[in-house]
């Protein structure tokens, strides 16, 4: 059996009936826009709030920076008057009122000394050892709270007073030319020499060996030892020779810097005893420089 399709008509029914006008995208509102003023107030005044907090916050880390920096600068900043410790080995009689002054000088040449990292501590240092001879070491430091500079200072003995070319002179244990006599007029119990070889010095010189001074020292001991006292030492232009006058003695003792200062005087007073018991005495010197052998006259 055959079925035949029947065409559809194209025509579309429209329906009369009113509708409902759909909103999309595209399509703009008629109803009116309501803000909620009280929503806005409320994000108006939390910005605000917000705004008030970060600057308080602003203000208070500048305040912290400052306070800060204020505590760094008073760690670190020194001023110029120095706390002076001279070691307990010192048996000049200079006290600290001899460096304070030239040492607070120092101080006050250079802006970088106001401050604990610049403080240019070698360059005062090598200043002050030009300066004062008598000073072995010297250290200028300071403490992590402190705010004055502190220098630790060796000074070296002064045993001997030089006299050459008509000035008279200091000379420390290591032979430094430490000044003038005026220098230090208060040191005591010097051991003079009197340079007659014509040697030209002046301040900061080295004048003397130090096996030389330690020599001199070694023949003062002995005659301490013994009662007897150290006029002068004579220095000739005999080199390495020396000429010892002993107080209350009519002769010299002829002597030898190079030679053991025991074994020469240890020679000296055994001559001295054998020539007495024979009745005689030296006048003019006694001369124990050749060793066993002793020469006098």
């Amino acid at each position: 059996m055959a079925f035949k399709l029947k065409k559809k008509s194209d025509d579309r029914r429209r329906s009369t009936k009113k509708g409902f006008k759909v909103q999309n995208y595209y399509t703009p509102s008629t109803r009116p826009i309501e803000i909620d003023m009280s929503s806005s107030k409320r994000h108006s005044k939390k910005r605000a709030d917000t705004s008030t907090r970060n600057y308080r916050k602003f203000i208070r880390n500048i305040l912290l920076a400052i306070f800060i920096g204020y505590v760094l600068f008073m760690l670190l900043a020194l001023n110029s008057q120095p706390v002076i410790d001279i070691t307990s080995s010192n048996t000049t009689g200079i006290t600290a009122d001899r460096y304070k002054q030239p040492l607070t000088s120092f101080l006050k040449q250079s802006i970088f000394n106001t401050n604990k990292i610049t403080l240019r501590s070698s360059q005062i240092e090598k200043d002050m050892m030009r300066d004062f001879p008598e000073i072995n070491s010297i250290s200028i430091r300071y403490s992590f709270v402190g705010r004055h500079p502190e220098a630790r200072i060796s000074i070296d003995s002064i045993p001997i007073t030089y006299n050459s070319n008509g000035a008279s002179y200091l000379v420390t244990s290591r032979g430094m030319n430490v000044g003038t006599i005026e220098t230090l007029p208060f040191q005591k119990d010097q051991i003079l020499i009197k340079d007659e070889s014509g040697v030209q010095t002046s301040k900061g010189n080295i004048v003397l060996r130090q096996v030389d001074v330690d020599y001199f020292i070694k023949i003062k001991q002995i005659l301490n030892s013994k009662n007897q006292k150290v006029e002068y030492f004579r220095l000739t232009t005999s080199q390495r020779e020396a000429e010892l006058k002993i107080v209350g003695a009519p002769y010299f003792v002829k002597l030898y810097l190079d030679d053991n200062p025991l074994i020469e005087m240890g020679t000296y007073y055994a001559s001295i005893k054998t020539i007495g018991e024979g009745g005689e005495s030296p006048k003019e010197y006694i001369d124990v420089r050749a060793g066993e052998k002793v020469y006098w006259k």
